[in-house]
């Protein structure tokens, strides 16, 4: 199984556990249409269609930047292997969940799973050149991804907007 692969199952078992949470600890207004479990069944029909949307996208990401760096020949096999090491930590629901909850308080995946620096600055380049090529959708997706693995780089949050701002102005053209 690829990299790409790994991610999805690992953020697979994520997903399912924090559906029923959060499913469970929302208070709903009262609706005089539908029921409290019927709401409840929508609430968690909307979460899965979102955590689905935020999964593929996410693992679509990385596989645009690992392609990307392997049409340029840059770095490919060393950001791969570095990555499949940087996920060893998840192997169990348990520290997903934990890393999770560090997340939430503010940590980045960087910073936790312990992804070099080296490494984000190739993910970058290659996010960086899908966007200069004109490949806008999978740059927006590699973007998305470099943003989920660190949320604090300015950088990112940058090439997303400008990203979201050209295919705005693309789907109004």
């Amino acid at each position: 199984m690829g990299i790409e692969g790994s991610l999805h199952n690992q953020l697979e078992a994520v997903f399912k556990s924090d559906v029923a949470h959060i499913c469970n600890a929302v208070s709903l207004p009262p609706n005089q249409f539908l029921t409290r479990e019927q709401q409840s069944k929508r609430l968690e029909l909307e979460l899965q269609k979102q955590f689905s949307e935020l999964k593929t996208k996410t693992s679509r990401g990385l596989a645009v930047c690992l392609k990307r760096l392997e049409e340029t020949g840059d770095q490919a096999n060393f950001v791969k292997e570095s990555l499949r090491e940087s996920l060893v930590p998840l192997q169990t629901k348990e520290a997903i969940q934990n890393y999770c909850a560090l997340v939430a308080q503010g940590k980045t995946w960087k910073e936790l799973l312990g992804i070099s620096q080296e490494v984000m600055c190739a993910l970058y380049k290659a996010a960086k050149s899908l966007l200069d090529a004109g490949r806008y959708q999978e740059a927006e997706d590699a973007f998305f991804y470099l943003l989920l693995v660190d949320h604090n780089c300015s950088i990112f949050w940058k090439g997303l907007c400008i990203l979201q701002s050209l295919l705005n102005e693309r789907v109004i053209l």
